[in-house]
């Protein structure tokens, strides 16, 4: 992808910046249209005080311009109902709706090159309503127009696309069905945070809470690289998977993917909603950050709760918490609501929208210290 000698991030970023400096056409007035319907640098962005060092963004062209996909029903749940009995909780996976929205309509300009996994390519697409610098879109298999439903194929294309980047600020991140994905075709999103996070994602500075299990991704004389999944200090009690090594090798990205794999046949067995952030690099440095939440809901915390449901950037706008929120980047809909978000409305959203029930949590954690004991046994651990 990109030039010869010129790497992947400088073709992204090239590309994107080109993309969005130039018009592709002229409107009705006589003015130059772009693929564009929003930039970056239209966004506000302001440090939230507290501890956990949220950062709040607005953008108010982004909510009116973007365009408008189907969302299924979101209502508001009774905290004890767990999420695969919830009455309004959709299943994770929902059949492709040719009628709706999906990146076959896009505009071909939008596709900026293709992303090469195991001899199979990829469409890499600008997104056009971008929250951050470089904000880009991987669509696997994009002619089979598969949903939003993670599968196992589909989670080593978001490790190569990960770790198709050498810069630490690029992150992947995934949005299941029931955890706002807007679009209801597979696809995965990867970014550049430092613009607007220039110490990393919040949710990357949170400590640990607990150790599950540590287990080694290869073994002598491979260089060594070893995968340890821990619950993170921080609202929602996120589970990450932390890869410390020298390289990843085919063989430890396909080792990876088996033990992160694992926890998601856990959510879908329990029909569990998630969001994904990942970084990761070639180089055996990077974390998988996986967020088990409650199928999705218009919040009730005010000021982000809207009767209607809406997105009006001139009225008392919501809140939506998907995976830029779960990861401490609360992004608002309104000028208001940025100007109002505290930490104690982003930890209440947290307890009373996203986390789940202490029972399915601890049943999560027992199933990947069994995986990960078992694959240690596997290789001889």
């Amino acid at each position: 992808m990109g030039n010869a000698g010129e790497s992947w991030d400088e073709s992204i970023l090239s590309q994107w910046h080109q993309a969005k400096e130039e018009p592709v056409g002229v409107n009705d007035k006589g003015e130059p249209t772009y693929l564009f319907r929003s930039t970056v640098e239209d966004n506000r962005v302001r440090r939230v005080d507290g501890k956990l060092g949220l950062i709040a963004t607005v953008n108010v062209k982004r909510t009116r311009e973007k365009r408008k996909t189907k969302l299924y029903e979101a209502k508001p749940l009774h905290k004890g109902s767990p999420p695969s009995t919830a009455a309004s909780a959709p299943s994770l996976l929902r059949p492709f709706d040719p009628n709706d929205f999906n990146f076959n309509k896009a505009n071909p300009k939008e596709t900026i090159g293709e992303l090469c996994v195991d001899g199979e390519k990829h469409p890499v697409l600008l997104n056009v309503s971008p929250i951050f610098e470089g904000h880009i879109l991987v669509v696997p298999w994009s002619q089979k127009c598969l949903p939003q439903y993670l599968t196992r194929e589909a989670l080593t294309v978001a490790l190569e696309f990960s770790m198709a980047s050498s810069r630490d600020d690029f992150k992947v991140m995934f949005n299941s069905s029931g955890a706002w994905a807007s679009v209801n075709h597979l696809h995965f999103h990867g970014m550049y945070v430092s613009g607007v996070c220039p110490s990393g994602l919040p949710i990357e500075t949170a400590p640990t809470a607990s150790l599950i299990a540590t287990l080694p991704l290869s073994l002598p004389p491979a260089p060594s690289v070893t995968v340890s999944a821990s619950v993170l200090q921080y609202p929602s009690s996120p589970i990450v998977f932390t890869v410390d090594g020298e390289a990843v090798s085919r063989d430890v990205r396909d080792g990876l993917v088996d033990v992160v794999w694992g926890l998601v046949e856990l959510l879908v067995a329990e029909d569990c909603p998630f969001n994904l952030t990942m970084s990761l690099r070639r180089d055996g440095r990077g974390r998988i950050y996986f967020i088990p939440r409650r199928p999705q809901v218009i919040s009730t915390v005010p000021p982000f709760r809207s009767p209607d449901g809406d997105d009006d950037p001139d009225g008392p706008g919501i809140l939506r918490m998907a995976v830029c929120e779960c990861s401490g980047v609360p992004i608002l809909y309104s000028e208001e609501a940025f100007e109002q978000l505290t930490e104690a409305h982003f930890r209440q959203m947290a307890e009373e929208d996203i986390s789940i029930e202490a029972a399915l949590r601890e049943k999560l954690c027992e199933g990947l210290v069994r995986l990960m004991g078992t694959r240690g046994a596997d290789k001889g651990g």
